[in-house]
């Protein structure tokens, strides 16, 4: 009776959050996404498990699936490694097995790369670096409708990609990141991350956010920033239905400043507008808290702040010293 009434009583809240009902088709392509989950764990399982029957015999073979599927053939052919009959009839069975779980995993991707090429938020998605068909349409059938989210860093924490906090008392005290949510698309995320940092440890580029941050900061911390801003932009791109621009950054902070009047927009008159209205009697209190050091230090581009407030000073004080004659 007590459960009952904390389940009306939290349906009740204006604030309450509740969960997202997933669509028919979400729940069909993530049963394919579980599906070859299963089929990935399995075939690591059993090639690790062939590496190791071999290791007991002296025949080392390095890790990786494709190592197993090169030396396997030699292996099973040759009459000179000492192998015994029965051992080298259940290899050649569990490398059956192997083949048959890597040709379920290919069948499942191509299902899955189907579907992707047919929902065009997947592949508005798959634009971003480090996010493949594979992750796009995990992200699309899991997340659905981005709204439901207030902002990027919610859905970054909902993916469990933001530090966990045992703050009190006003102390800050942030640790690992939480890894709540959902394991399997924080995993997605995270590898497709390592790929972007292999990829950009070739490359010239030593001034990109990402160089600077793999310089200073370790590569799995990297990885995990790197997923961590995927998140926001992937939320920005399913919330407001835009598409992905890879130098929306750079653009941005090299555009100029657009001031709402036109004769506002030259730094020479601009300056003198300023300074009139500085040395204006009634707008002392204001040159105290700024003066024109500031102002001359904002219009090198190097105070945005202090460059609003004169820009709000020129924009609102101007009109009324013009209309009361005073300028």
């Amino acid at each position: 009776m007590a459960d009952a009434e904390a389940i009306c009583e939290a349906v009740s809240r204006p604030n309450m959050r509740f969960v997202a009902t997933k669509n028919v088709e979400q729940q069909a392509i993530l049963s394919i996404h579980r599906a070859r989950q299963g089929f990935v764990k399995a075939r690591t399982a059993r090639a690790n498990q062939m590496r190791g029957l071999l290791s007991e015999f002296g025949i080392v073979i390095p890790q990786g699936i494709r190592s197993i599927n090169k030396r396997m053939p030699d292996i099973l052919e040759d009459a000179e490694n000492g192998l015994p009959g029965t051992l080298r009839k259940l290899l050649e069975r569990l490398n059956d097995h192997l083949k048959e779980l890597d040709r379920q995993v290919e069948e499942l991707e191509l299902q899955i790369k189907l579907w992707h090429k047919e929902n065009e938020a997947s592949q508005r998605l798959e634009a971003i670096p480090g996010i493949g068909p594979i992750t796009a349409s995990a992200i699309v059938a899991t997340v659905g409708n981005a709204t439901e989210f207030k902002n990027g860093r919610q859905l970054s924490a909902w993916f469990g990609l933001v530090p966990k906090q045992r703050s009190s008392g006003g102390k800050q005290k942030l640790l690992g990141i939480s890894k709540r949510g959902d394991t399997y698309l924080r995993t997605l995320l995270v590898h497709g991350a390592r790929a972007v940092i292999r990829f950009a440890e070739n490359k010239v580029e030593s001034e990109s956010w990402l160089s600077k941050l793999i310089a200073r900061r370790n590569k799995n911390v990297a990885a995990v920033t790197l997923a961590n801003k995927n998140v926001g932009i992937i939320w920005t791109l399913l919330a407001k239905g835009t598409k992905f621009r890879p130098n929306h950054t750079a653009a941005a902070s090299a555009a100029p400043a657009v001031f709402p009047f036109g004769f506002l927009r030259l730094p020479n008159v601009m300056i003198t507008i300023s300074t009139a209205l500085l040395a204006h009697p009634s707008s002392r209190p204001v040159a105290r808290i700024g003066g024109l050091s500031s102002l001359t230090y904002c219009l090198k581009g190097k105070n945005i702040y202090i460059q609003r407030w004169i820009t709000k000073v020129c924009i609102y004080s101007l009109p009324c010293y013009l209309i009361r004659g005073q300028l």
